[in-house]
């Protein structure tokens, strides 16, 4: 069973995925700003209230990418209490 059979699956590591949300972050975040100045140039609300969801959407990925970030902070050594 263990002749040679690793479990590595071919799943993404963590650097990619921080790389994958980085990319959606900055991406999203340069549609937001064109969406803003486009919604104040043509006076459209509409176009404003998608620029307030997108907003949702960066809130989002950028607290995936603090999570991660947590994550791979190692865990202190913790000392035996008396």
């Amino acid at each position: 069973m263990a002749d040679g059979h690793t479990h590595d699956h071919g799943h993404p590591s963590v650097g990619t995925d921080r790389r994958a949300l980085t990319i959606a972050l900055v991406l999203l975040v340069t549609f937001m700003v064109f969406e803003v100045s486009a919604a104040v140039a043509s006076n459209s609300l509409v176009l404003l209230a998608d620029a307030g969801h997108m907003l949702v959407d960066v809130g989002a990925i950028a607290g995936s990418l603090v999570a991660i970030r947590l994550a791979a902070v190692p865990r202190p050594a913790r000392t035996p209490t008396a």
